[in-house]
């Protein structure tokens, strides 16, 4: 993977238009460096706009997911449980389920958390593909041990998703449907 792509994606984030020149600048990079970003970018599915004379941009602006603004927004507002997450923020990532699952194995605490920009191939529910597009949703997966096993769970995602409707609806997100 190209070291420059999320870092050029955060600053395309803002939906304008940033010509090569000035992100080769920035990153104290060529031009050529820029353009083969924005292609290993584009080949993970993500629409860039390429405009002679005016540069790159998203096609729309897309708020990134930032471990220190998330940690920051918990501050005073967060439950006491709250501070018992871990939070990992990766930029890219196959599935954060299977990364999070080979991290319980070798010993991840309890309330771990591993969420990412964008996820290539994820997993939902019944083995079904999980994918979101790049600033379009959250991506994320929580290492939660329940002391009575699996059997006990049954509806605790319809008992989660409410929850999360509930908590955005408060915060005032955009919640869809």
């Amino acid at each position: 993977m190209n070291n420059l792509v999320f870092p050029i994606l955060k600053l395309l984030a803002d939906g304008r238009f940033h010509s090569g020149e000035d992100i080769a600048r920035q990153f104290s990079v060529t031009r050529a460096s820029v353009w083969n970003a924005i292609q290993a970018a584009e080949s993970l599915g993500i629409e860039i706009f390429s405009v002679r004379g005016r540069g790159y941009r998203l096609p729309q602006a897309v708020q990134l997911l930032e471990k220190d603004a998330v940690q920051q927004a918990l501050g005073s507002n967060a439950l006491p449980q709250a501070q018992a997450f871990t939070l990992q923020v990766l930029d890219e990532i196959d599935s954060t389920n299977r990364y999070l699952m080979q991290q319980a194995g070798q010993g991840a605490p309890h309330g771990s958390v591993v969420a990412a920009l964008l996820q290539t191939q994820g997993r939902g529910r019944r083995g079904r593909s999980w994918q979101a597009a790049l600033g379009a949703g959250l991506t994320f997966s929580l290492l939660w041990r329940f002391q009575l096993g699996a059997a006990a769970l049954s509806g605790l995602s319809l008992a989660v998703g409410l929850a999360l409707v509930r908590t955005c609806t408060s915060l005032a997100c955009k919640v869809p449907g």
